[in-house]
């Protein structure tokens, strides 16, 4: 195989995985909203890196390492210290995934969100278990230590998911081009 030759197979099959997006295939992007016994309004969007399918299992749990981009905000949280807040995915990297029996997926948010120096204050998110039949958590929210509001989740909705049958034109790319390739490869029959 010269160099040519294999320079085109190799841009053939990368122009077949742009294409079909599997590099994007196993991005989930899920979102969930809250409601603080106090009135704190939450948001969030989490990005899961799926590339098992688990997050469509009856029954999966995890506790974080799945997140491929994330960010939750809190807004109108009473008492003392900031009314808002933003977690970025460093912050909330932890967060409980679980899906019930009708494949829903629930998530709890969990971690923490420091304001730095001088006076080091810190927003802290702890997911509690979430109560049966259904998934739902509840998320207690502390502000130095001190408890502001209990927020439950909603069930997470799914924003995007990836493009069925991707993975299957990928494959089906693949071969046509090995069979382009080594129709290509054939010796030319000195007769003709």
């Amino acid at each position: 195989m010269t160099i040519l030759q294999t320079f085109k197979f190799t841009t053939l099959a990368f122009a077949l995985c742009l294409i079909s997006g599997v590099a994007r295939a196993a991005l989930v992007q899920l979102e969930i909203t809250g409601t603080g016994a106090n009135g704190t309004v939450g948001s969030a969007s989490f990005t899961v890196n799926d590339s098992d399918g688990n997050i469509y299992t009856p029954g999966y749990f995890t506790a974080g390492g799945i997140y491929y981009d994330g960010t939750l905000t809190l807004t109108n949280i009473p008492g003392g210290g900031p009314s808002s807040v933003t977690f970025s995915l460093s912050d909330m990297n932890s967060t409980w995934l679980m899906v019930d029996s009708n494949s829903v997926q629930y998530l709890g948010p969990y971690g923490g969100h420091g304001f730095g120096p001088p006076e080091e204050n810190h927003y802290d998110l702890t997911p509690s278990q979430p109560f049966s039949p259904s998934l739902v958590f509840q998320t207690t929210l502390a502000y130095n230590g001190s408890q502001k509001d209990l927020i439950t989740w909603s069930p997470a909705t799914l924003v995007s998911a990836p493009e069925p049958g991707s993975t299957v034109l990928l494959a089906a790319g693949l071969a046509v081009g090995a069979g382009v390739f080594r129709r290509r490869r054939r010796p030319v029959s000195q007769n003709a």
